[in-house]
């Protein structure tokens, strides 16, 4: 192949502009619509989290008929976890929100989580400014302290390094900057700015909360060798000893506690209609190409008179063949390049 050929090849398509631009144009459609769904079926299954041991990380969920979602747990239940679960290592405790930023007007509202600060260990996260929060920072009575992200640090100080120690009012609180985390750092979500500490009241401690289940989520760190199937049987049991909890939740009710890996959070139950989405766009593909190869075949037999007259004047099949397959080549890299 030289660049003779090349420029052959491409003068033949600029020659049939119809069947150039129809042919870049399906397979433009078909790679982006595919790119687009692998895109978000790998980032969602398969990209590897940002964090330390990803594979040990897990969410504690519960279940309850009538509710498809998770409803979260109660405080006593989550004190009867940490201290009797054996094939946890750790478990933390967070809370989602949105509260009104300085003047308290919704369009200027931030996302926030309130977590325990020990949830920070079991990301692996560190501050490139400051410091993280701190069990004293989750105590009744402490000082309002913060951890803020990357973006809004960028976006509200434009990375001043005094941005430490600023307040920032949320709601009707002020709440003094402690850190900055890195660039980056996303839990439970991208859309997450500011981090806030969690702690527990004697009142929500009391065991008469036990059935009292909200919006308090929890993520852990189970023990290398041990499947998810008997961490949930262990927390199941633990759930059970509380006897607040066999009243409303007897035998006849549909009520488990469940281990799931971390992606659950931002999955849920959703991953067979994710692999079924990228099967169709998949098979969409399929068809486009079959189509682009019918069109190949009906010019190919339009030009049945070129082929004879450049066989008569000595060219070889292969060579041919070769201009055929620069064509298809230069066709594809234009549709997947504009598709992408």
């Amino acid at each position: 192949m030289n660049t003779f050929d090349l420029l052959h090849a491409m003068r033949r398509l600029v020659r049939t502009p119809g069947f150039s631009i129809v042919t870049v144009g399906l397979l433009a459609l078909a790679f982006g619509a595919f790119a687009c769904v692998f895109s978000v079926v790998y980032g969602l299954l398969y990209k590897p989290l940002p964090y330390p041991q990803p594979e040990r990380l897990v969410s504690i969920e519960t279940r309850m008929s009538g509710m498809p979602s998770n409803p979260g747990l109660s405080v006593p239940l989550l004190d009867a976890i940490k201290q009797h679960a054996q094939s946890l290592d750790s478990i933390a405790a967070y809370r989602t929100s949105e509260l009104p930023l300085g003047d308290g007007q919704r369009r200027n509202s931030l996302k926030v989580a309130r977590l325990e600060p020990a949830l920070f260990g079991l990301l692996g996260a560190q501050p490139v400014l400051g410091r993280l929060l701190a069990d004293e920072d989750a105590a009744q009575g402490a000082a309002r302290n913060v951890v803020i992200s990357w973006d809004e640090w960028q976006q509200r100080y434009a990375g001043a390094t005094d941005a430490i120690g600023r307040h920032i009012r949320l709601g009707d609180d002020n709440w003094q900057i402690a850190g900055i985390l890195p660039r980056g750092f996303a839990f439970p979500s991208r859309d997450t700015r500011v981090w806030l500490p969690l702690g527990f009241s004697v009142q929500e401690r009391a065991m008469s909360q036990a059935g009292s289940f909200g919006d308090l989520l929890a993520l852990a760190r189970k023990r290398n060798d041990a499947p998810l199937s008997s961490i949930s049987a262990e927390l199941n049991g633990l759930a059970k000893a509380i006897p607040e909890l066999a009243q409303p939740f007897g035998e006849n009710s549909y009520f488990r506690v469940v281990a799931t890996p971390l992606r659950s959070i931002w999955v849920g139950d959703r991953k067979a209609a994710l692999l079924l989405m990228l099967l169709a766009v998949a098979m969409v593909w399929l068809v486009t190409a079959a189509n682009v190869a019918n069109l190949f075949l009906a010019r190919a037999l339009a030009r049945r008179h070129e082929s004879a007259l450049t066989t008569a004047l000595g060219a070889a099949p292969w060579r041919r063949t070769r201009t055929a397959m620069l064509e298809a080549a230069m066709l594809c890299g234009a549709g997947a390049l504009l598709g992408c």
